[in-house]
């Protein structure tokens, strides 16, 4: 669309308000380890395999003392920290306790070892957490603040230079430099502005 940048927002709000409290933290495997009644996330991937053979019979092998040499890398994913195997397969994980295990796949190329999870240093992880939580979202449905995250809806959408529309999702990728999140989040100052004119 002529005359707008990089990431200008177009003149759309989804008929929204944001007066509902947003969860304000990026939600982790810990996280879920609680909602299921374990202490950690080894706890978790043993509950899991059990729960998995508990319904379908289906014996997975889990080699749960033993890491694998292959990482794997932390991304934020609609405001959820969590990594992707190879297969396809995606998990959440948490920086305090950083290891993984696929239960897409089973972990098959490292024998049922667990792998080590890359996290950005503590430094730029809390940089890239509060960059991602300032944008703005709606929580219309959830039960609870996996559920709300999860099912969040994002509020600003932006045009990028090829003239794709995007959502400013809760979204970060170990390639994107803190540069881009800073760059993309000029729009959530264009969108309030837009807002504010519109009578919003």
């Amino acid at each position: 669309m002529p005359g707008l940048g990089l990431l200008q927002i177009l003149a759309w709000i989804l008929f929204l308000e944001l007066d509902n409290m947003t969860v304000q933290r990026i939600i982790t495997a810990k996280d879920y380890c609680l909602r299921d009644g374990v202490v950690s996330v080894k706890e978790r991937i043993k509950k899991i395999q059990k729960d998995i053979f508990g319904k379908k019979k289906i014996k997975i092998s889990v080699q749960i003392d033993k890491v694998s040499s292959r990482p794997v890398y932390a991304r934020i994913e609609l405001g959820q920290w969590c990594a992707g195997c190879e297969c396809g397969g995606v998990e959440f994980v948490d920086p305090d306790e950083p290891i993984f295990f696929c239960f897409s796949c089973g972990n098959k190329v490292d024998a049922g070892k667990l792998r080590s999870v890359i996290f950005p240093p503590r430094h730029e992880r809390e940089e890239i957490e509060r960059l991602v939580l300032l944008r703005p979202v709606e929580e219309r449905r959830g039960l609870d603040d996996l559920e709300r995250v999860h099912m969040a809806i994002p509020v600003v959408y932006l045009e990028t230079e090829d003239g794709q529309v995007v959502p400013l999702t809760r979204t970060w990728n170990p390639s994107e430099p803190i540069s881009n999140l800073e760059k993309e989040n000029e729009a959530i100052e264009k969108w309030r502005n837009a807002s504010i004119k519109a009578g919003k």
